[in-house]
């Protein structure tokens, strides 16, 4: 089968966030089973073509604005002509995400096209500017994401969404020959905002390949109740629960004051004008200073040594499609409290292989990490069997068979 991903994010040149670690393996799982594989994407630095790992990926240079996915969604198209006249695609897999694969689609209809749901915009712009109650404890401060927010209070967004101007939507709707999603809560919210039949998208995980590192750490003779680490991976933003833990922290510390917190990953501004969530949260927490490590943005060669030194992980996002972080976590052996909201309810059994919480629920995520401290086996349990859940629902095999059918379902629906 010839398969053609469209997407402006692919190692190294633009590897910007999650799409592109997806667009990778998946590029890579297809080759390796033998099916011709190429890649359309972009770069700050060179327009080219070049194989990259028997994956043969093209190149579209964007010089004045390397974030330009509109000028990037044009351009792409000269390229794709010239590839699909000399050997035809078969199939086409593009995100949902600034309707990349829009042109193409105008510019050769009877092509199969599927659309992988990863998060849309409007999604994200709810979590930052819509009704959110991060700044719950947050006495007044002015000027925050063009709005005042006040104590305690859910506030409005300062735009309404209209999924009909919705580029994304449209592309979706009109264009898509197959849809589907990695978490069933995506494909619940998608399903609901852009009115399509629920049965209509296919609940299709990622592929994740854990790296030997992590599946090498041990498992068992981890720490009793004294000098446990609690490790937060992830940038420290407001979606992805920061605000949450930093207030649940507190809470764990009164009872097991010995623990120690670690951050990791780069800070994004705060609810405070003028700091970072790092300077805010030791500003917030600057009496159990001892109890807190902040080491900024590590490379994901470094994840193994820190998960190795690791006893509970904490992902309290307020939502997420398919948090890959989770993952590596879990195939570290660690137990891992996750968020209730988005892909982590599919990834964890909860009480089995992590415990889930309600997102933006402080005492839920408080006690979740202090029932894991106090149960060191129960703890030591859960980190055996997220190893296991990983290595069996996201291998090669596994999601390989899932997508191949749905290819193959979506082409032969197309004729």
């Amino acid at each position: 089968m010839r398969i053609a991903f469209i997407s402006f994010e692919y190692p190294a040149d633009s590897h910007y966030g999650g799409i592109a670690t997806y667009v990778k393996q998946a590029a890579e799982m297809f080759t390796e089973m033998g099916h011709s594989v190429e890649v359309f994407s972009s770069s700050p630095f060179k327009g080219s073509s070049e194989m990259q790992e028997e994956v043969f990926v093209h190149r579209i240079k964007l010089e004045n604005n390397k974030s330009d996915h509109h000028q990037f969604r044009a351009l792409i198209v000269e390229k794709f002509t010239e590839r699909h006249s000399k050997i035809p695609f078969d199939i086409v897999e593009t995100p949902e995400y600034f309707a990349e694969g829009m042109d193409i689609k105008k510019a050769f209809p009877l092509l199969p096209m599927v659309v992988k749901f990863h998060t849309p915009t409007f999604l994200l712009e709810e979590m930052y500017y819509g009704k959110v109650t991060f700044a719950r404890k947050c006495k007044y401060y002015k000027n925050y994401l063009l709005y005042d927010i006040r104590y305690g209070k859910q506030f409005e967004p300062f735009w309404k969404y209209n999924k009909s101007k919705d580029p994304e939507f449209i592309f979706t709707s009109k264009y898509a020959d197959g849809y589907c999603t990695p978490s069933a809560d995506l494909g619940r919210i998608i399903a609901e905002r852009w009115s399509i039949n629920r049965s209509d998208i296919i609940n299709l995980p990622n592929l994740f390949v854990p790296s030997i590192q992590m599946l090498q750490i041990p498992v068992e003779n981890r720490r009793s109740k004294e000098n446990v680490i609690v490790t937060f991976v992830g940038r420290l933003e407001t979606r992805k629960g920061i605000y949450t833990l930093i207030d649940a922290i507190p809470l764990v510390l009164a009872k097991h004051p010995d623990v120690i917190f670690r951050f990791m990953g780069a800070a994004q501004e705060s609810i405070v004008k003028g700091l970072d969530v790092g300077m805010y949260l030791l500003n917030k927490l600057s009496e159990y200073k001892n109890s807190l490590q902040l080491l900024g943005k590590i490379t994901y060669d470094e994840l193994p040594k820190y998960l190795e030194d690791t006893d509970i992980c904490v992902f309290p996002s307020l939502w997420e499609n398919f948090p890959n972080v989770c993952l590596e976590a879990m195939c570290a052996g660690r137990a891992v409290v996750g968020s209730k909201a988005g892909g982590m309810a599919d990834m964890i059994v909860h009480k089995t292989s992590g415990l889930l919480c309600n997102p933006n629920d402080i005492n839920d995520l408080a006690n979740s990490i202090s029932w894991l401290i106090e149960n060191t086996q129960a703890r030591i349990n859960m980190g055996i069997n997220a190893r296991k859940k990983v290595l069996e629902a996201y291998n090669k095999e596994v999601i390989y068979n899932k997508t191949i059918q749905f290819y193959k379902k979506v082409i032969q629906d197309k004729i």
